[in-house]
């Protein structure tokens, strides 16, 4: 005869499961870099938290459809998919391999010459250039239905636009954008929407690096409703401003926000305004044990700050 498990039962025995992975995401990461040891410990608190919560909650509201079913599915979803990168990325770096993106030459776009990238550490031609974690990590857990936003164009937007169902890119440079039009056209990218929102003579709102006026650059996806992106990317002018319309855009449970060079001393003030504090933060850092070659390397190293950090909201 069958035995009958009561719903306590179920709950606690997923507790104890949650907890189990836990532990070994923590003893995986001991074998990896610092970075990847607090990302992991940031997880193992956060699915702790979870169980706790699922424990008290029915049976309906933890169930997960197609990712569909709700803010809390959807964010535990994402999670799941974020701890399993995680790992995937703890064992690359255990033998030390790494992993990018190779694509067709004439889908590679940039003003950085081969001399200038280090494709180990931080993203080629055909990505987004975060650090080499964060672009793994980011490239692992976005879904093809996605809505994707992103202040800054370029080897992003394609890279987007191959992963994610829509993406809307608002760009300064009249120039730039003529050409990433140009390409996208030409390889039929349905899926990006290039806003093109120059630098004015007059306005209200400063870049803390380039000066005035970046009010409708800054206000590009006013149109957007609240809460609709799935992920928002910071990487382009006016960044400290920027982030505060990003955290009103993206999906307040399951979603994510990125800020590159997000080291940098004059967005730190942005960070602690207008980022919440309960939402799960990762920081990818330029490795310690960093090989570079050439001259060239160590400059843009050096010049760009290269750290990226990204939020998942909850």
């Amino acid at each position: 005869m069958a035995r009958r498990i009561s719903p306590n039962g179920r709950r606690g025995a997923r507790k104890r499961c949650l907890l189990v992975v836990a532990v070994v995401i923590i003893c995986v990461a001991l074998h990896a870099d610092l970075d990847l040891l607090v990302a992991s410990h940031r997880l193992a608190s956060e699915i702790v938290r979870m169980a706790q919560d699922q424990s008290s909650a029915s049976s309906a509201t933890a169930a997960t459809n197609n990712n569909t079913s709700g803010p809390f599915s959807s964010a535990t979803a994402l999670l799941q998919d974020y701890k399993d990168a995680l790992a995937r990325l703890s064992k690359l770096k255990a033998v030390g391999s790494t992993h990018h993106v190779t694509c067709d030459p004439a889908l590679e776009i940039g003003w950085r010459e081969p001399a200038d990238l280090v494709p180990r550490h931080i993203g080629n031609k055909c990505e987004p250039w975060w650090t080499r974690d964060a672009v793994y990590l980011l490239g692992r857990v976005i879904r093809p239905h996605w809505k994707v936003l992103e202040w800054g164009a370029g080897s992003s937007t394609v890279w987007f636009s191959t992963m994610a169902g829509s993406v809307t890119t608002i760009e300064d440079d009249g120039n730039w954008t003529h050409d990433l039009g140009w390409m996208i056209n030409a390889h039929g990218m349905s899926n990006v929407e290039l806003r093109h929102r120059a630098r004015q003579q007059a306005g209200a709102m400063e870049s803390a690096s380039r000066g005035c006026c970046y009010d409708n650059y800054v206000n590009g996806a006013v149109d957007i409703p609240d809460g609709s992106q799935d992920l928002v990317s910071v990487d382009g002018r006016a960044r400290e401003l920027c982030l505060k319309e990003a955290v009103r855009l993206v999906r307040p449970a399951g979603g994510i926000v990125v800020l590159d060079n997000s080291v940098r001393e004059r967005y730190q003030n942005a960070i602690q305004e207008f980022i919440p504090g309960t939402w799960l933060r990762h920081d990818a850092a330029l490795l310690t044990n960093t090989t570079i070659t050439t001259e060239k390397q160590q400059y843009w190293i050096k010049r760009d700050d290269l750290f990226t950090t990204f939020w998942i909201t909850r």
